[in-house]
């Protein structure tokens, strides 16, 4: 998961209303540390306030050496550290839940496993396919390829392929 995916994620999903402060930093031998504050910002229509929600997390980078001895260059390696903390705060807000807790899915009737390729599959015996086929006709998809094409533009979701069957739907 990159720095890119989690940012574009975040301005979906809470529409630019989040920031990200460091809030500490330091060196522990040959990796440098940051504390990380994620806040996302709400606004409550119904008590005409403004809420906010905040998570942190640490990240962390190896320090990049030149051959002929010291730093190559700290300022990447903090924006590195910076960056995996970014994405564990972000973790906090169930943002790629499928990758740190897949099987945390069977809780919802979804299982996330390898297929021996490295690519993830989403696996259903309650009728997913049907479902992500019945949304996207009611919206406007009349053939599997518009659908696949409608949900991976709403969702981000990469479809490769509806499976003839119900039982797998592989992403990439």
């Amino acid at each position: 998961m990159t720095g890119i995916y989690v940012k574009k994620v975040l301005n979906y999903a809470f529409g630019f209303n989040w920031d990200f402060e460091v809030v500490e930093h330091g060196k522990e031998e040959n990796h440098i540390w940051v504390l990380g504050k994620l806040t996302v910002k709400g606004f409550d229509n119904k008590t005409k306030s403004e809420g906010r929600i905040s998570k942190m997390q640490f990240g962390r980078s190896e320090v990049k050496m030149k051959k002929t001895g010291g730093m190559l260059d700290f300022g990447n390696d903090l924006k590195a550290a910076c960056t995996d903390s970014l994405k564990k705060c972000a973790s906090e807000f169930g943002i790629a839940s499928d990758i740190y807790g897949k099987n945390e899915f069977k809780d919802i009737g979804k299982e996330v496993v390898g297929n021996g390729d490295s690519k993830p599959v989403i696996t259903s015996d309650n009728g997913y396919i049907e479902k992500l086929r019945k949304f996207a006709k009611d919206n406007g998809a009349d053939t599997d390829a518009k659908a696949i094409i409608l949900i991976n533009g709403l969702t981000g979701l990469k479809l490769i392929d509806f499976p003839k069957s119900q039982t797998h739907a592989q992403r990439r």
